[in-house]
């Protein structure tokens, strides 16, 4: 049993490896179609996709000295690092036709390719927030007899400490300068160095810096755009420093520069009190493991990095795997004549109903004509429907691609002006775009009438402005309404009243003066509402405004009340701030001319009360109630 088991297990792969030989051979027989001599065998670790060809036209090239080209517009995206471009004829007709182009190939496919050469991306760092970086040394004889830091800064200019009066054993504790720290700009800078090749023409290669080239003397490569753009936006969680005795920046933590600077500041305050050598060393010790270089672990934490690529001037450049890439958008212009690119021409046939439409004065006509080829060539013809006597006319569409051998369907519309009954024509023409001579025409008649009806949903008043008068669908008529508080014309057309008066709480202009609710001078004397309901349930009044009815009640019967407390405050606040200034004048011996003083001041306070009294009556009654107790009491 075990023996069986091993030859059906043993035969069963030898199957197997025959089946995927011959798969294998299949698929490489169409590799080699579709790739041929384009780049070879293709290795793309990331995959491969199609490039697509979203729109085509046949054009000028200036690129390719005047030629007639077919100019299409592709992408490749997906994934890949490499693309197989693949030109169909059938899709290329296809958006030829969908330009509205009277053009079309009958070349055979071409194939070809696009291989990622190369690609990075480059951080800069910002070169304005660059700042030093110091180690602290000490050092020994400076010239002189004392041992001060004055003294000490003519051998070492950064001395912050000397650690004795005179020079026995003189210490001179200095900063020195070792490198610099910089921050990452936002802005990353990215290169892509691709292949292109198309087989039979050649093959170019386009980057950043170069984006358009010419592939031998029959195609032209332009880098339209990029999915991505050339520049992608990102900042990496890293400072930057470049030690003197390196040429080159290094990745260092975020925030490691100011730690190393609150460091040097602590030990550097009040001239260097209490630096020992032991806390030199230890911040000598603490500013090396902050400039330990994180290249390297920025490189294996991101996914897209293959591996550093250099380190130049102020940049540090990656190499990027080539299956992050999406691929951007090309503009190719391949030489007209080498695509089997042609014109299509024609003859076109036209027909028109005989039967004379009647058309309404300001009304369309609209009338079916039909187009056809008798040649067979799929041509593209130009359309036109002009109208005489009075009639405009057009065309929809005003033309057409791939016009086969049996008639289709074209929507003409035809408008008259007039107040009499006339007749009028409209000529409808087909010709060929490529050879506009050949062309057929037929005429369409039409008895153009006066309008006597309606715009049907059309609203006016009565002439009594009783009635909404609606015009009814057929347009032939109104219908009436009888407005209870009348018609009226609002914004662009007219409509029943909904109120004789304002309501003044609804917030709709109910009267049509274009005032609502307050707004309005019917609600000079009405109140608004303290708390509403939700617009959603209704918006209706659930607290009213209770102080300005209350007010409202109080001041319409006591009007005259009112009037004549203003007046009598205004003369009794007068005649008091006139004893108070004359007693004032006395005290500083002001006799002459005391009526110049006293006069304006009885007219101006009896006025100002007066005023306040008549539009805030209760303002007054208190300064009333008030002046009675200063009378009783004082």
């Amino acid at each position: 049993m075990k023996k069986n088991t091993e030859k059906y297990l043993i035969a069963g792969i030898i199957l197997a490896v025959i089946a995927f030989g011959i798969v294998a051979w299949q698929f490489g027989l169409l590799s080699n179609v579709q790739q041929s001599s384009a780049t070879g065998a293709m290795t793309c670790s990331g995959g491969t996709t199609i490039l697509s060809i979203t729109s085509a036209e046949v054009t000028t090239s200036t690129n390719l000295n005047g030629k007639k080209v077919l100019r299409i517009e592709a992408t490749a995206n997906g994934g890949g690092e490499c693309a197989t471009i693949k030109f169909n004829p059938d899709v290329i007709n296809g958006l030829l036709e969908d330009a509205g182009q009277d053009y079309s190939t009958n070349k055979s496919t071409y194939y070809g390719a696009l291989d990622i050469v190369s690609q990075t991306d480059s951080y800069s760092l910002t070169k304005d927030n660059n700042k030093p970086i110091y180690a602290v040394a000490s050092g020994d004889k400076p010239e002189g007899f004392w041992c001060t830091i004055a003294n000490c800064k003519l051998t070492y200019p950064e001395t912050f400490v000397a650690s004795s009066i005179i020079n026995f054993g003189c210490k001179c504790r200095y900063k020195q300068l070792i490198g610099q720290s910089g921050i990452f700009s936002s802005t990353i800078e990215s290169d892509t160095k691709i292949l292109f090749n198309i087989d039979g023409i050649g093959s170019t290669s386009v980057d950043a810096n170069t984006q358009s080239a010419t592939i031998g003397t029959k195609a032209f490569i332009k880098w339209s755009y990029n999915v991505n753009s050339w520049k992608r936006l990102g900042q990496p969680d890293y400072d930057g420093a470049q030690l003197v005795s390196e040429q080159t920046w290094r990745m260092i933590d975020d925030g490691a520069y100011d730690l190393i600077t609150a460091q040097l500041n602590t030990l550097t305050a009040n001239n260097g009190y209490g630096f020992t050598e032991e806390k030199m060393s230890i911040y000598n010790a603490y500013r090396e493991s902050k400039l330990t270089d994180r290249t390297d672990i920025f490189v294996s934490n991101n996914p897209v990095i293959a591996s550093l690529n250099s380190k130049t001037g102020n940049q540090i450049i990656f190499n990027i795997k080539p299956y992050s890439t999406s691929f951007p958008v090309f503009t190719i212009d391949l030489d007209a004549a080498s695509v089997g690119i042609h014109k299509n021409t024609g003859i076109p046939v036209v027909k028109c109903p005989t039967v004379k439409d009647e058309v309404e004065s300001g009304t369309a006509g609209i009338t079916t004509v039909q187009v056809k080829d008798s040649a067979g060539t799929l041509p593209a013809f130009g359309l036109s429907y002009i109208c005489i006597n009075g009639g405009i006319g057009s065309v929809t569409p005003s033309r057409v691609s791939g016009v086969g051998t049996t008639f289709q369907d074209i929507t003409t519309t035809a408008t008259i002006t007039t107040t009499v009954k006339k007749d009028f024509s409209c000529t409808f023409k087909a010709y060929d775009l490529n050879e506009p001579t050949t062309s057929a025409s037929c005429v369409v008649n039409y008895q153009g009438v006066p309008f006597t009806g309606c715009t049907a949903g059309q609203k006016q008043c009565s002439a009594d402005v009783k009635k909404l008068l609606t015009c009814n669908d057929a347009g032939n008529g109104y219908t009436e309404v009888n407005c209870k508080y009348g018609c009226e014309a609002f914004e662009d057309t007219y409509r029943c009243k909904l109120q004789a008066d304002e309501i003044c709480d609804d917030g709709i202009d109910n009267d049509g003066n274009g005032l609502i609710d307050l707004d309005d001078p019917q609600c000079k004397d009405k109140c608004g509402c303290w708390i509403k309901m939700p617009e959603v349930i209704g918006g209706s009044c659930i607290l009213p405004d209770l102080w300005c009815q209350f007010t409202n009640w109080l001041t319409s019967w006591l009007k005259p009340l009112i009037i004549t407390l203003s007046i009598v405050l205004g003369l009794l606040s007068g005649l008091f701030a006139t004893l108070v200034s004359n007693n004032i004048l006395d005290k500083f011996k002001v006799k002459k001319y005391k009526w110049a003083y006293l006069i304006p001041i009885f007219l101006v306070i009896g006025i100002a009360v007066g005023v306040l009294t008549l539009f805030y009556w209760w303002v007054g009654l208190i300064l009333a109630i008030l002046f009675a107790i200063v009378k009783i009491f004082l």
